[in-house]
Order: C-alpha cells, then structure tokens, then sequence
C-alpha cells in the first residue's frame, strides 16, 4: 500500500465522517472513524506517537472546566503544531475511555467536552461541524503531512527495491557469488548517490550495525512517521536463500530488536532472497520495517508475491 494510496483512503475516510451530521450517532461516528484509521498499519503508528509524545498529563483533560480557555488555547499553538495535534488526539482518547467507564459522569457528546467549541451556536450540528473541522482535521492534516514527507529513508529503500527488481542491476548468473557484504555495498552506493549519509559497521556490546545513520545530518529529513531526527536509524541486509534459512532471519530481527532498544532508534531489515516471498513479522516486535528484494529471474509481473508472517516465541 503506496502513501499516494493511503492518503487517499484517509481523505474518503474523513469525508465520509464529515458528511454525518447525527448529533445523536456523533460519538458512534467518531469512534468508527478513529478506529479505520488504525486499521492501517502506518496511520496507526502516527496516532500511536501523538498519544504517548509530547505526553500530556491527565489532570489537563480531567480538569479542563477550570481552566481559561481563551489562554490556553494560545499557549497550545505557541507550542507548535504537534503539539497541538498531539492534545487533540490524547484528549479524544481521554473522553473516549471516560466514556466508557464513567458514562453517567460526563456530557453526552464529545464535542461539549471541547471547552473552545462551547460557543453561541444555534444547533448543536453547528458546533459538531466546528468540532469536525477544528478538532479533528488538524489530526487528518498531520496525518497526511507525515505520509506525505514519509521515511525519506523507507522511502529510498523502496526506490532501491524497485531499480533491483526491475532492472535486475544485480545480475541473476552472478547470484552464486552474493553474499551479505556484496549486498551491503551495492546498497550503500545508492544511499551515498541519493545523499543519505550513514556509517558502517558501528560497533555495539551486541554486534555490529551494518548502516547507522546519524539524526545529525540535519539536511535530511527523515523518519518513518515520528519526526524521527531525534533519532538515529538503523539498516539492516540479510540474504535469504530458502527455507532453510528462516531461523537466521529470525535471530536477525531480534538482533535489530536488541539494538534498537540499546540505541533508541529507527530500525529497517533488507532481506535480499532468490525465494518469492514478502517477509513480515508480527507487530508485538516493534516498529520495525522490513523491505524483501527479490533477486530471482523473474520479474515482478511474474512472481507469485507469497506473504510470510514470521511467528516469534
């Protein structure tokens, strides 16, 4: 699912939600909307960000009847858009779960619960609308902001995939002679000529990264989603041969796992193989991506596109 397509479907989600104009069915509506928004896997990841970072302490959201509206509201923009975002997202969260278990406790929809929607309006849809359109859509924007600029890094990965699989640069009779350093430079020449600056083998108590590249280069914005020049990335290349080799891949992922949570990071495995299969992997190992480069005969049009899920312990 390419980012062109996923905005698209977020676009048609929301204007499906913007059209229902129930005040009766509008936190029903709400919920169903946040909801197939996390049914994809990167949205999902963007809204699981703006929930835990910035965090923002519950007492805000509990004791929101106190406080002046009018300077607070300012002092959330002074603060910039994520930030802003961010308290959007974690307060719906907040009224959400309120809700749930405290239903007689609190108002009955969610946007009387938005202090700056409490407002002269003549009906209720007219707050609901402003609701939709101040309180949601600033999420939608970020949303689709992100997809938009997403993982130059995924993004060029991506690009590698494509120029291998489709121009067959690393040639088929020759794959006798790869092995995981081949794979490693013929990699690192297309990051170096798309102005990605990375160092090599990084050593760590575990073992040694084969990309890292620094949050440091400023110059490149990069970043599956998280804004993530907070962070470094890691990249990285395996070579599967066939099933066989399974159990390596495996130890691989958790390897990547171990080091991301020794260097708090961004982590990518490259699994070149002659096997026509897309690895994936459970999300319980975190968020990691996994880009499969097929370096068989065949081209894409041809292969059978078999999906792996790798079960973990």
């Amino acid at each position: 699912m390419n980012n062109d397509f996923i905005i698209a479907k977020v676009e048609q989600y929301y204007q499906q939600y913007f059209e229902q104009e129930s005040v009766i069915t509008s936190n029903g509506f709400t919920d169903f909307f946040f909801d197939k928004l996390k049914s994809i896997p990167l949205c999902k990841r963007i809204l699981n960000e703006l929930n835990n970072c910035p965090h923002i302490p519950e007492s805000i959201f509990r004791d929101r009847e106190s406080l002046d509206i009018d300077e607070f509201i300012w002092d959330l923009l002074s603060k910039g858009e994520r930030y802003y975002v961010s308290y959007c997202y974690q307060c719906y969260c907040y009224l959400r779960k309120e809700k749930l278990e405290h239903h007689n406790n609190s108002k009955e929809y969610y946007f009387n619960d938005v202090k700056w929607t409490e407002k002269s309006y003549e009906t209720e849809g007219d707050q609901l609308q402003l609701f939709k359109k101040g309180f949601v859509r600033p999420i939608i924007d970020y949303i689709i902001g992100n997809l938009t600029s997403e993982s130059i890094i995924l993004h060029t990965l991506e690009r590698y995939k494509s120029r291998v699989e489709r121009f067959k640069s690393l040639i088929a009779d020759d794959i006798i002679h790869l092995n995981e350093k081949y794979l490693q430079r013929d990699l690192a020449l297309f990051l170096f000529d798309n102005k990605i600056v990375f160092s090599k083998e990084d050593n760590t108590s575990n073992g040694r990264l084969d990309f890292l590249i620094s949050p440091l280069y400023k110059d490149v914005q990069y970043g599956s989603i998280l804004e993530c020049n907070d962070k470094p990335y890691i990249i990285e290349v395996k070579y599967f041969k066939d099933e066989t080799d399974i159990t390596k891949l495996k130890n691989a992922i958790k390897q990547l796992s171990v080091y991301i949570g020794q260097k708090p990071s961004y982590g990518c495995l490259v699994v070149f193989t002659t096997d026509e299969t897309d690895f994936d992997f459970p999300p319980k190992i975190g968020d990691i991506s996994v880009i499969t480069i097929y370096l068989g005969e065949k081209f894409p049009c041809e292969r059978k596109f078999n999906n792996l899920l790798l079960e973990f312990d």
